[in-house]
């Protein structure tokens, strides 16, 4: 065993970030068959990458801060310290610090088994990118995010599966599975019936994804909003109007 030798803070070119990026590598590969490479990253204020992906995918551990990521479908994740963010292999992204603190993260990617393709960097991100309609890391669409992969367990499974790995399990295999699949209800009913419990139950942040999924299903903006106003008389006028805030939100996206 050894202890590793320190290597000094570089600072990230300009081709390739905006505002300035300094970052220290923590892990190299030593051996021919290792490929896992970990470096601690600090963002100016305001301070971002350009768009890129990796060939192998990426996790990016917040330590300090408030991290935004972005990828190509307009989705902006605000991300806090203790979270970590998994970005899928060839995943275009970026990411950036918010607000007006430093940020660091640790990053830690496989090489390529080309390594000049394990990072390909694109063109700088716009304001408007980094400026996006911004969405807390924990508010996920639980449908999309629940789906078993053929490369693995479903993002939720990652979230929680070593924790709670039974609710994993009945949620990917029986909730979306079978119930929302059975044909004996339109799943524009489902929908309604399920915002309408949310909203009475007061769990807000997976409002915000059924929200998407019901709009998926058929219903309109109209039809949901009127939903929350007849439920400010059966749930309570607070939840109804924080339900209301929630769809704002979402119809702005």
């Amino acid at each position: 065993m050894n202890v590793e030798p320190a290597s000094p803070t570089a600072k990230n070119p300009p081709e390739q970030f905006a505002g300035d990026v300094w970052v220290d590598m923590v892990a190299v590969p030593h051996e021919a068959d290792q490929r896992m490479s970990v470096a601690i990253v600090k963002f100016a204020p305001g301070a971002r990458t350009a768009w890129h992906s990796h060939a192998r995918g990426q996790y990016l551990r917040v330590t300090q801060g408030v991290a935004r990521f972005g990828d190509r479908e307009g989705n902006v994740l605000e991300v806090h310290p203790g979270q970590t963010l998994y970005m899928p292999p060839g995943q275009e992204h970026w990411h950036a610090a918010a607000g007006e603190t430093f940020m660091e993260h640790i990053a830690m990617l496989e090489s390529g088994d080309d390594p000049s393709t394990t990072t390909v960097w694109k063109e700088h991100i716009t304001d408007a990118e980094y400026e996006g309609v911004v969405r807390p890391a924990d508010a996920i669409d639980i449908r999309k995010e629940s789906a078993m992969t053929d490369n693995g367990p479903s993002a939720l499974g990652e979230m929680i599966g070593d924790f709670a790995p039974k609710i994993v399990e009945v949620t990917d295999s029986v909730l979306f599975g079978d119930i929302w699949e059975r044909p004996e209800l339109a799943k524009r009913d489902r929908s309604l019936l399920t915002l309408s419990s949310l909203v009475t139950g007061g769990s807000f942040v997976q409002l915000e994804s059924h929200i998407r999924i019901g709009r998926e299903n058929g219903l309109t903006e109209a039809e949901i909003i009127e939903a929350f106003t007849h439920l400010a008389f059966y749930a309570g006028w607070p939840k109804a109007l924080s339900a209301i805030d929630v769809a704002k939100r979402v119809f702005a996206e």
